[in-house]
């Protein structure tokens, strides 16, 4: 059994055996009678020798050991080399086995001494790397912000042992001594005590603050989001009209985990680098840099590798929710369609029938379909909606379409909340009575009326009556959309068009837009000059007209509503 003693090295506590220290105590006070009254350097070879048991591993739970003296004396020399003034104490740090390090030069440096810190660390005059920082600057200032990264994560050089390595030179005691009594303390006086200096410096740190913060705290909350996300489909899983369809098996769940756990290692980053840039320090250790690269890397190739696999599955499992129910009925040639949030779509056929598509589980019985005088009838009011999901999900309800086969159609009249009407293939028939509903939704795609005449109240409701051209063009279409409660009408191209309507509109507020104009114009029945800027003037910015409610050449069409298709469904012909 070994007694010990306790000391303090450059403010850090160590426990010494009893031979160690009576060791250590004769070397620095040979230390201290070569350097007399000079306490300072005395300071720097005490944070050297702290610095140097810590490269060991020696923390104040472990006691130093002679050899550990030993050690310390090798790498800092004998006190009697001090007094000689030869240049082999001053030898770079390739011939002493030492290694180079890279911090900022404030001492030297003209902002926060990055370029003179990159400089001793290259061997080059600091001028050259200024330079590169400008011109990095001028060609996209990517030179301002390398300059604040740099600054951010690049500690200074603030010890003589640290000045030291960042010059390329031994930390021995007497090249402590030299750096000692060449430092520039007036100089670097003058520099810090200067206005622009710590001006920039009080700009950089509100400028790192200002990003760093609102940085650290959106990371922080997206980490915080992402994970109750996860943990809830895991429990949960994803759903189309209530069916899980991810993450499901552990297939997908593996790779589910591995995506959440690269994007929350990217998201750490950012937080880090928030928290960093608002403190000016770096937190992580190298170590801790290193492991979250390959934290990601790892699950990133992992989650990759799976996902393609995964992918097919759920999309195999979309697929089998899709259903479809066919019913058969007598000839029809006219529609009367009602219904919430769903999709009517005529398909023209030689045979006459309707199919019900939908996901998941419907309720087709309540759908009410019949045949009545040549009438299509179809109201699906009644079809209940599904909704057990309550937070995630890709789609509640059944997501109801109803294909409609027959011939030709030669009236539809549309009605419901959010109820659309479209056409699949291009219409084969003279012509078409359309009417929508004021919160209804219709358009005929490959379909040009060469003649039309609209048909429009106060209320919204819209009816077209038109007669088509067998030389339809694939972007001819027409569309008959409620919005703003205020119907809008649009034609890409239209032979004859009438508008018959009892209201007028604001220069600002039109309703019909025709984008490749008009042959002949009329309004009311009365014929109104079709040329673009014969019509122009007599549009009135002054006062409401029905000249202002149409709009010829309108350079685009207002956005209107799709038909879509769900995951795994496509429109059959």
């Amino acid at each position: 059994m070994n007694e010990i003693k306790h000391i303090h090295l450059g403010r850090q506590q160590f426990t010494l055996a009893l031979d160690a220290h009576a060791a250590l105590r004769a070397y620095l006070d040979a230390i201290a009678k070569q350097l007399g009254d000079d306490k300072e350097v005395l300071e720097e070879v005490e944070l050297r020798m702290a610095e140097l048991l810590g490269e060991r591993g020696i923390t104040a739970e472990k006691v130093v050991l002679l050899k550990d003296v030993d050690y310390l004396k090798e790498q800092l020399g004998k006190p009697q080399d001090f007094a000689e003034k030869s240049d082999e104490d001053e030898q770079p740090v390739a011939e002493s086995g030492e290694s180079r390090r890279l911090y900022r030069d404030t001492e030297h440096g003209m902002i926060a001494g990055v370029s003179a810190g990159i400089a001793n660390y290259v061997g080059i005059d600091p001028i050259i790397v200024r330079l590169i920082f400008v011109a990095l600057t001028f060609a996209g200032a990517s030179g301002i912000l390398i300059y604040v990264l740099l600054w951010l994560l690049v500690p200074e050089a603030k010890t003589t042992s640290e000045k030291l390595h960042m010059r390329g030179k031994a930390v021995t005691v007497n090249n402590l001594k030299k750096a000692v009594e060449r430092a520039d303390v007036p100089g670097a006086a003058r520099r810090t005590q200067g206005v622009l200096v710590p001006f920039i410096n009080t700009v950089g740190k509100v400028i790192l603050t200002l990003i760093g913060l609102p940085l650290a705290i959106i990371s922080g909350v997206a980490i915080l989001w992402t994970m109750i996300t996860a943990g809830y489909f895991l429990l949960d899983g994803a759903k189309v009209s209530g069916q899980v369809i991810a993450p499901f098996g552990a297939h997908e769940v593996t790779a589910f985990v591995c995506g959440v756990i690269a994007v929350v290692t990217v998201l750490l980053s950012m937080l880090l680098v928030g928290v960093a840039m608002v403190r000016r320090r770096w937190q992580l250790p190298a170590w801790g840099v290193a492991a979250l690269v390959g934290i990601f890397f790892l699950s990133a190739s992992i989650g990759g590798a799976l996902a393609a696999d995964s992918v097919q599955r759920i999309h195999d499992r979309v697929i089998a929710l899709r259903h479809t129910q066919t019913v058969r009925l007598a000839s029809f040639d006219q529609a009367a369609l009602n219904g919430h949030d769903t999709r009517f779509i005529f398909v023209p056929d030689k045979q006459t029938y309707v199919e019900y598509r939908y996901f998941g589980v419907a309720d087709t019985k309540a759908i009410k379909t019949s045949v009545k005088n040549n009438v299509l009838s179809v109201d699906t009011d009644d079809v209940s909606q599904l909704d057990s999901c309550n937070i995630f999900c890709i789609h509640t309800g059944p997501d109801l379409q109803v294909y409609i086969h027959a011939p030709q159609l030669t009236s539809v009249n549309v009605s419901g909340s959010e109820a659309n009407f479209y056409n699949q293939g291009a219409l084969t028939q003279a012509g078409m009575t359309l009417t929508a509903a004021d919160n209804a939704f219709a358009s005929l795609d490959q379909a040009y009326p060469v003649t039309a005449v609209l048909h429009d109240n106060t209320m919204g409701s819209r009816q077209l009556v038109m007669t088509f051209a067998a030389s339809a063009q694939f972007d001819d279409g027409v569309s008959l959309d409620s919005q703003d409660n205020q119907g809008i009408v649009s034609f890409n191209r239209v032979g004859e068009l009438n508008v018959v309507n009892d209201r007028t509109c604001d220069e600002s507020d039109p309703y019909v837009f025709v984008m490749n104009g008009v042959n002949k114009l009329q309004l009311n029945g009365k014929d109104v000059p079709s040329g673009d800027s014969d019509y122009e003037n007599l549009r009135s910015p002054d006062q409401n007209s029905l000249y202002n409610c149409v709009v010829l050449r309108a350079p685009q069409l207002p956005t209107l509503p799709q038909p879509y298709n769900m995951p795994g469904m496509k429109y059959m012909n």
